[in-house]
């Protein structure tokens, strides 16, 4: 009698579980649905990258100014596939009131950005517009817009006569080929140009190998542009051992080590994004904006800026480079 008693007990519980975890399921979907939750999804969700952590910070203050509550993902390594295909895979599930994501580049991410808008989730892409038909909006920086800035500095410190090398990370990126497109823009315009493009992905190291290869040759470049931070930091290398400072070096963002790199004035140019913008605006258009679950999908560009050594101490500048969010 006392083993029934028992076993009688833990069905009740067993049952009673099952309840609670159907119910649980039941409110947190209903929960998204009936009370608004918007999910960000970012490319690097690390809480070492400054940029995606004011992209973050972005994105949460305009969630917060509309009273909506927000998920937040994205992988620690912006090589994790898998945590964006999941984090999709969830918003087919939870349905939220709309999905802000900054998309890895890769054509499982694509397909899973295209069943949420077959499901009539509105999307907003963020960092940049999508090279596809039906593409969701987007809010970007500009960087074509990136690109002539840095061909602007070179032209003019080379007195119109230019010669360009130009080390991006991967031929495929479309970012890479947009800011590559507007480095030639205004190059084009020269009548004494030369340009050079190599690729280095995120190796330091080969990016070292590949400025030390430049420098060697005759003549050498008279301005290099690089578009990472890893690409930075191995042609730093390369020029402070030969104690080069007659090239004209210009990279784009703002890691800790470019900022770095400018102060002690080996690089003579940041081109700056302005992360928080992004963040904020992309999720004020996912909220706001009707187009965004029609046809006439609308692109929002966000201008850069161009910080020098000797303009990166004024207020404005200072906030860019130094952005301050909650660790």
């Amino acid at each position: 009698m006392r083993n029934q008693r028992i076993s009688w007990w833990i069905a009740i519980l067993l049952v009673a579980g099952a309840l609670y975890i159907i119910s649980y399921f039941v409110w947190f979907t209903s929960t998204a649905e009936e009370e608004g939750t918007i999910m960000i999804i970012l490319k690097s969700n690390s809480p070492q990258s400054d940029f995606w952590q004011t992209v973050r910070s972005g994105a949460e203050e305009a969630a917060k100014e509309k009273g909506i509550q927000f998920l937040v993902s994205g992988p620690l390594d912006d090589t994790d596939i898998n945590n964006q295909l999941n984090a999709l895979q969830n918003a087919l599930v939870i349905k939220p009131l709309a999905v802000v994501i900054a998309p890895l580049n890769d054509k499982r991410v694509l397909a899973g950005i295209t069943r949420l808008q077959n499901a009539r989730i509105p999307v907003v892409v963020m960092d940049t517009p999508l090279p596809v038909n039906n593409a969701p909006s987007s809010v970007s920086s500009d960087h074509v817009q990136m690109g002539m800035q840095a061909g602007r500095m070179a032209a003019y410190q080379t007195n119109t006569s230019p010669y360009v090398a130009i080390i991006g990370d991967y031929q495929s990126s479309s970012i890479f080929k947009a800011r590559e497109q507007g480095i030639k823009q205004v190059l084009g315009n020269m009548p004494h140009h030369r340009t050079v493009t190599y690729y280095s992905g995120e190796s330091e190291q080969l990016a070292y190998v590949l400025t030390n290869k430049l420098l060697d040759e005759y003549p050498r470049p008279n301005a290099l542009i690089v578009m990472n931070e890893p690409i930075a930091v191995g042609a730093a290398r390369a020029l402070k051992e030969r104690h080069l400072d007659s090239i004209m070096f210009i990279a784009f963002d703002s890691s800790f080590y470019e900022i770095e790199l400018l102060e002690e004035k080996t690089l003579d140019a940041l081109i700056v994004q302005k992360p928080f913008n992004m963040g904020y605006l992309a999720v004020q258009k996912a909220l706001t904006d009707p187009s965004v679950l029609d046809s006439q999908h609308s692109v929002t560009m966000i201008p850069s800026t161009v910080i020098t050594p000797t303009t990166m101490y004024t207020p404005e500048n200072q906030k860019l480079l130094f952005p301050f969010y909650e660790k």
